[in-house]
């Protein structure tokens, strides 16, 4: 792990969005950094020194020495895998390389645990029922600025559910530069809805119910647990995990 600089951040002012709301999800939800690993054998040269890209990650649980990660799947595996690296920024400054992560993958989400203390994050609460239509709800994500050095810019913006499905819903919230990239939506009390991950027309999103799935696919656990119990499963798998790498006291 080591520190980088802070990162940019700028805020979408809506009616129902404030700075101090969007300085909080930003301890929730951190960036995922692509990096080139080497030059692609076609195409324009990649200066691979500067992010390529990014994708949000939602920590899940956060405890004092090791935080879980879950963010889109398709992000995380790329069709010509040596072709890129990842890094997680947190808030105070510390990279981590996915590199020494493993990396768990459903079908849609993919998850993780960073073991070792990485400052100040918070967990999602998540909502104890699915959204529904016309539900008030918030988007939150990051895009690179395009002049270097790239540093990711978190954007948060507002808008509605609608079109609720087997799993998943549909809202209106915009930019679409960040609404398909694995954002995550929260209601208005800042608990977590949803994750964004599909565009066409208006924006997919993965419901709890949805994650709930995928979590139980990656980690096991009885169908009937919600998604508390399940993450609680998760919180206590990752204190065996951090106990195992420090080794006997």
């Amino acid at each position: 792990m080591q520190p980088v600089g802070d990162m940019d951040r700028i805020v979408v002012n809506r009616a129902r969005i404030d700075h101090q709301t969007h300085l909080h999800l930003s301890t929730s939800v951190v960036p995922i950094l692509i990096y080139y690993t080497r030059q692609p054998k076609s195409g324009e040269p990649k200066d691979l020194s500067q992010p390529a890209g990014l994708f949000p990650g939602i920590v899940t649980v956060s405890a004092r020495n090791f935080c879980h990660i879950i963010a889109a799947a398709r992000s995380l595996f790329p069709r010509t895998p040596d072709l890129f690296r990842f890094e997680i920024l947190f808030p105070n400054g510390t990279t981590v390389d996915t590199r020494n992560i493993v990396v768990e993958r459903g079908e849609t989400l993919a998850a993780f645990f960073v073991l070792g203390p990485i400052g100040d994050v918070n967990e999602v609460r998540f909502v104890d029922q699915p959204v529904s239509r016309n539900h008030s709800i918030k988007m939150f994500g990051y895009y690179l600025n395009p002049f270097p050095p790239r540093l990711p810019i978190s954007e948060l913006c507002d808008g509605f559910a609608s079109h609720p499905g087997d799993r998943f819903f549909r809202h209106d919230c915009t930019p679409s530069h960040i609404s398909a990239r694995g954002s995550a939506v929260f209601n208005d009390q800042e608990r977590l809805v949803g994750i964004s991950y599909e565009r066409h027309g208006l924006t997919k999103a993965l419901d709890v119910e949805g994650i709930r799935y995928e979590l139980l696919q990656i980690y096991g656990g009885m169908n009937e647990m919600s998604i508390l119990q399940i993450v609680e499963h998760i919180r206590a798998l990752g204190e065996v995990r951090a106990a195992n790498l420090a080794g006997p006291s």
